[in-house]
């Protein structure tokens, strides 16, 4: 079966607003930046709808393979932080690093966007042998089967989409690492406890959950929040605040930023 692919030229003012836009949505895409300019690769119909609120039309539309497009995405291997790297389809060689085999797919979380970078950079810093991870909007499973590679004693990762978490279980087999994944609505089911947490969503979703998170925490947890915007960020932190977390570290990349509380 093939899918629809249409591609957008866009210009670098436009291409913050966009970027923050396709994390929002968590649909399929790629963006290519070369010497003839920015383009953008949709392969969702809410991309394309969001493109077109923008005044973009595409300048060419067609159908192609979805393994050819997967294949294509993303082929050698790159640091995703310190000590760790992601090899999309077993091209690595080296042997003192962490390894994730995390191939291109429909599910966000290949590693290459700032947000999963910065929570992943978190995570290789505070995350201790043994302790329990949780992972809420996984995605592709990326962060939580980091945390097993690390010797996490218990990994739970949770996502709205059933088809995230069929790849995530799909990846975890691939990296021979024991992790949980299941359907779920952010942290309304979550019953018990974590030292290590990590959410790696949207800020309306963040400010959604403070609640929940606090209460899905032990008193030496760890709390990581990722995928936060320059306007968001003083809303978040003064919501977390008001919760009784403190902020440990505050760390940007390009213009995302991401932060570890704790109590």
């Amino acid at each position: 079966m093939k899918i629809r692919e249409a591609v957008y030229v866009i210009d670098k003012e436009a291409l913050q607003r966009i970027e923050e836009r396709l994390f929002e949505l968590n649909a399929p895409h790629a963006i290519e930046e070369n010497e003839q300019g920015i383009f953008l690769r949709s392969y969702d119909p809410r991309v394309d709808e969001f493109m077109k609120s923008e005044g973009f039309e595409p300048i060419e539309v067609k159908e192609v393979d979805p393994l050819d497009w997967m294949k294509n995405q993303l082929k050698e291997p790159f640091e995703l932080v310190r000590g760790v790297v992601v090899d999309p389809v077993g091209n690595y060689k080296g042997e003192e690093e962490i390894i994730l085999r995390i191939p291109p797919g429909m599910a966000f979380g290949t590693g290459i966007h700032p947000t999963t970078k910065l929570a992943a950079s978190f995570i290789v810093d505070y995350f201790k042998k043994g302790m329990s991870f949780l992972d809420v909007g996984t995605g592709s499973g990326i962060l939580s089967i980091l945390a097993a590679k690390l010797g996490a004693s218990e990994v739970l990762g949770i996502d709205l989409d059933k088809n995230a978490i069929e790849v995530a279980k799909d990846n975890a087999e691939l990296n021979n690492v024991k992790v949980k994944f299941r359907l779920g609505d952010l942290l309304n089911d979550v019953k018990k406890k974590y030292d290590f947490v990590v959410a790696n969503i949207v800020p309306e979703v963040l400010k959604k959950m403070v609640n929940d998170s606090r209460r899905v925490m032990k008193n030496t947890s760890f709390l990581v929040l990722s995928g936060i915007n320059k306007e968001e960020l003083q809303n978040v932190l003064r919501l977390y605040k008001s919760v009784g977390l403190k902020v440990l570290e505050i760390r940007r990349d390009e213009d995302w930023t991401a932060m570890i509380l704790k109590l």
